[in-house]
């Protein structure tokens, strides 16, 4: 059986279905944030090592955590009002001339790539390390054919497949860079 599709499609029913639907409005009722938050998206880091820092700055020390939106309270499984909530990061961009640019992301690992991870260090799970690496090429292909075909994700994430090891201080880059180019793109 194929782990990935499973795990792509349990993201997406039990997680990105519920809250995408509902990030904008979020942001809106945020009354520190909805003047901050420019892209108005969730931004998902994929690291192909499938490990992920339980706080993001301490894969990229730029990425600082600065609060959370308004929750979302969704009654799911007989769990009345289960909340979900989104983090909100910081990231602080220095020009050569002494200024800095503040950015301002919701951004959060794809939680299944944790189960992957820990699967593969778990002998009863038998998944070796090579078969992860097989597995989240797939999840990554998975989530990105699921939510291409969702439309009420459209617009409200952006999927971000890196490699986990070498980019461990570049997740700041990579965020500020997808940025910049979304707003080239709506300044032409």
């Amino acid at each position: 059986s194929n782990v990935a599709d499973g795990l792509a499609w349990s993201y997406y029913f039990g997680y990105l279905r519920l809250v995408l639907p509902r990030l904008e409005l979020r942001i809106s009722e945020s009354e520190y944030f909805r003047h901050k938050i420019t892209d108005r998206k969730l931004f998902i880091l994929l690291p192909k090592t499938c490990f992920t820092c339980d706080d993001i700055e301490q894969a990229d020390s730029r990425v600082k955590w600065v609060g959370n939106l308004p929750e979302s309270k969704i009654n799911r499984g007989g769990i009345k009002e289960r909340s979900y909530k989104h983090a909100v990061h910081e990231i602080v961009m220095p020009f050569p001339d002494g200024t800095e640019e503040k950015y301002h992301f919701i951004v959060e690992y794809a939680t299944p790539l944790m189960s992957l991870y820990d699967m593969s260090r778990f002998t009863d799970a038998q998944l070796t390390g090579s078969e992860r690496d097989h597995q989240v090429v797939l999840f990554i292909r998975k989530l990105t054919e699921i939510l291409g075909k969702s439309e009420e994700c459209k617009g409200r994430y952006e999927l971000i497949p890196f490699s986990g090891d070498e980019d461990k201080n570049k997740i700041a880059d990579i965020l500020v860079a997808l940025h910049n180019n979304a707003n080239i793109m709506v300044d032409e």
